[in-house]
């Protein structure tokens, strides 16, 4: 009676674990502010094998909002919940310099205003969570897990003080010459607010924080820097 008993049980446990396991697949998409943890501008610039002293002034360096977009998976087992996104992202900064034009002869020297260093990565991303709040409809996942991100290009574009714009390809611009970094490394922590609007359809809402392993580039940079971020998407359940 009790190995009847004991085997019914288990069939049961299993059954109600099965009903339970949902595999998800879906879009996701968001912002992300990165904190490069700029040391500051330097002070001569190399050209042609020749150093000058770069013009004195207030040039900043400025940290700006990027975007990505792509896909996601998603897997529940009970109470533990695991996903993977793949997402183009762009990782961008700007500088903005304290240089004035030059009057000489009756004529005008024009000179850079802002430069914007533009880099293309696909994101891959992995996480890990356990679902702490469950009620209805609302879903409370908070997650942690890590991304990889591999350039896919690099490049900046100059404007200058007459408002023409050149893009320099692979930053052959001469007054910030740097290499990037090909593979970026970062660990995550977040958490996932999910609705279900239905059976098989889902959105979320998803703010984190990311810490980079390495830099993006290290010349004008200081330390490894950090993002937050907020992620929106859809997940349909199969």
């Amino acid at each position: 009676m009790k190995t009847k008993l004991l085997i019914l049980l288990t069939l049961i446990s299993i059954g109600s674990l099965k009903a339970q396991d949902k595999f998800s697949l879906g879009l996701t998409g968001g912002a992300e502010y990165i904190n490069y943890q700029f040391w500051g501008f330097p002070d001569s610039v190399k050209i042609d094998n020749f150093e000058a002293a770069f013009p004195k002034g207030n040039h900043q360096f400025k940290n700006l909002m990027n975007s990505k977009f792509g896909i996601r998976a998603a897997y529940s087992l009970n109470k533990i919940c695991i996903d993977a996104n793949l997402q183009y992202s762009s990782k961008d900064y700007m500088i903005d310099y304290d240089i004035k034009p030059t009057h000489f002869n009756n004529q005008t020297y024009h000179v850079y205003d802002k430069s914007r260093f533009r880099f293309r990565y696909l994101d891959f991303g992995a996480n890990v969570g356990y679902m702490l709040f469950s009620e209805s409809k609302l879903k409370v996942i908070p997650q942690v897990g890590f991304a990889l991100s591999y350039r896919l290009s690099a490049d900046s574009k100059t404007t200058w003080t007459d408002n023409r714009e050149i893009v320099y390809k692979d930053f052959t611009d001469p007054l910030v010459q740097h290499e990037s970094a090909t593979i970026l490394y970062a660990l995550r922590v977040g958490v996932n607010l999910r609705y279900h609007l239905g059976e098989h359809l889902s959105i979320g809402l998803n703010p984190y924080f990311s810490q980079y392993l390495n830099q993006l580039a290290e010349k004008p940079m200081d330390r490894n820097p950090w993002a937050v971020g907020l992620s929106l998407g859809a997940l349909y359940h199969f």
